[in-house]
């Protein structure tokens, strides 16, 4: 029996209708998971966001004997601001599918067989939107992957100009886990957002310190090959014009980028429609920033100082907020704090934090519930009397070298009215997700596409209660 596109449309209305919580593309990923949708819906084409300022201020003091002729002190409130986020501020992502000779299948078992080929073509678009959000937090409005650190022959031997079409790369500030095999990247010329040097695929990804050919500290690094067709601008015909500091971006993806980590834990770049460098909007900025880097180069981490200074300071900025959210009656997901970082760092907060009171790999069932509430947790944490818990969690695509300390109550997510809070909507066509693609001379092809998107716009209103430890490293990679 043959499977048909029609048995496949119904398999995935029946798929979404029977599994609902399987199309949230925000609950997956290892920082994704760590925030909730919320936000009011959008009116006039603005989401309406409040942010408690302050408790109510108004208690005095008074001498007992005076304050029975005395007159009461000024009523206070509790203060808050009104702000919004505009339809334009959220970020569309798109993802596209294809199969071909869908209708060859054969099989003695039909429905069970359309039925898992329905689950998997949700599950290829839930993760693949999943994983672009998941790796568009740790990245700057600009779609920055990472840059280039230095250029290399796909041997890994040093690069003579003589225009060549394939190359190694290696790359800085930012995580190789963003690049994948047959990805197509533009290399941009510096920081601009509209100059391309050149457009190319990705042939292998090299994630270690060893480059093609086992060549030490190249890495980490990928090989590519020059895109005969398709180049845009200025683009070249070869990598001869790529250089050390050009970004790095995937192909088509200029500034359209949600409000990431990088543009958070940031001190001057206006947050949606809120000014930072106003009077009055200092609660927008996390003031709690540490770069411990030496002339470039980062150090050691080392729990003792750079733990304990985020400790001592994060104790003054957390509470406030946590008490207002909780009296307007937002549910708190979770006690504890998250450090979050890449596995380098993690990997070292880890091992020096194994021999200390502080610290501990197990926990119970109803510990970690209690502590994490429902955002998961892969079991290691430190414990400060300032602040209480801190989950650390590894996230691949964080920025390398560096950890943030979230509070994930003063995180959220708001949505494009998709029909749910975190859930991706096919395009439809008369009833239909997937359509046939006609070849170049217009006739049909045994060939399907469909396409999904998800809306969203990442948010923070209480950016004082996070910190950022920048410059640290572990002790086993070379500054």
């Amino acid at each position: 029996m043959a499977i048909t596109v029609t048995d496949v449309e119904a398999a995935m209305a029946e798929y979404y209708k029977l599994h609902p919580d399987k199309a949230q593309c925000l609950r997956s990923k290892e920082t994704l998971r760590l925030f909730n949708p919320r936000g009011e819906a959008m009116q006039g084409q603005k989401f309406h966001i409040k942010t408690w300022l302050n408790p109510s201020r108004g208690a005095r003091r008074v001498n007992a004997v005076t304050a029975e002729s005395s007159e009461w002190p000024e009523a206070r409130k509790a203060n808050w601001q009104d702000w919004y986020i505009e339809w334009s501020d959220l970020t569309e992502y798109r993802t596209t599918v294809e199969y071909t000779g869908l209708a060859e299948d054969k099989t003695a078992d039909a429905k069970m067989c359309v039925y898992k080929t329905a689950e998997k073509y949700i599950g290829m678009v839930d993760d693949d939107i999943a994983t672009q959000v998941n790796n568009s937090i740790h990245q700057s409005t600009n779609c920055k992957i990472a840059a280039i650190a230095a250029k290399y022959h796909d041997d890994g031997t040093a690069y003579t100009n003589n225009t060549h079409t394939t190359a190694y790369f290696q790359i800085k500030g930012g995580s190789i886990v963003q690049i994948m095999q047959n990805d197509r990247i533009e290399i941009r010329a510096g920081t601009s957002t509209t100059s391309t040097r050149v457009i190319c695929y990705v042939n292998d990804v090299y994630p270690g310190t060893n480059g093609p050919g086992g060549t030490a500290d190249i890495g980490p690094g990928f090989t590519a090959t020059y895109e005969s067709t398709g180049q845009t601008g200025g683009a070249t015909t070869n990598f001869d014009s790529a250089a050390a500091d050009d970004e790095l971006v995937l192909s088509g993806e200029t500034s359209a980028n949600i409000f990431g980590f990088p543009s958070f834990f940031s001190w001057t770049t206006a947050m949606y429609s809120l000014t930072r460098t106003t009077l009055g909007n200092g609660w927008t900025i996390p003031k709690l920033m540490y770069d411990y880097s030496v002339a470039g180069a980062a150090v050691d981490f080392d729990p003792e100082i750079h733990f304990a200074t985020m400790a001592l300071d994060l104790a003054y900025a957390v509470q406030n907020g946590r008490n207002m959210r909780q009296g307007d009656g937002i549910k708190m997901t979770a006690n504890a704090m998250v450090a979050l970082g890449d596995p380098e760092v993690v990997d070292e907060m880890s091992r020096l934090g194994g021999d200390r009171v502080k610290y501990t790999k197990e926990l119970s069932a109803a510990q970690k519930q209690d502590i994490i509430g429902s955002i998961g947790f892969d079991g290691a944490w430190f414990h400060h009397p300032n602040i209480g818990p801190i989950a650390i969690q590894s996230d691949p695509a964080a920025t390398p070298r560096t950890i943030r300390y979230l509070d994930p109550n003063s995180w959220f997510w708001v949505t494009g009215g998709l029909g749910g809070p975190t859930s991706v909507r096919w395009l439809d066509k008369d009833g239909k997700k997937f359509r046939n693609q006609p070849g170049a001379n217009g006739r049909p092809k045994d060939v399907w596409v469909g396409g999904a998107h998800a809306r969203v716009a990442l948010v923070n209103d209480c950016p004082g209660a996070n910190a950022q430890i920048s410059g640290v490293k572990s002790s086993l990679r070379s500054a």
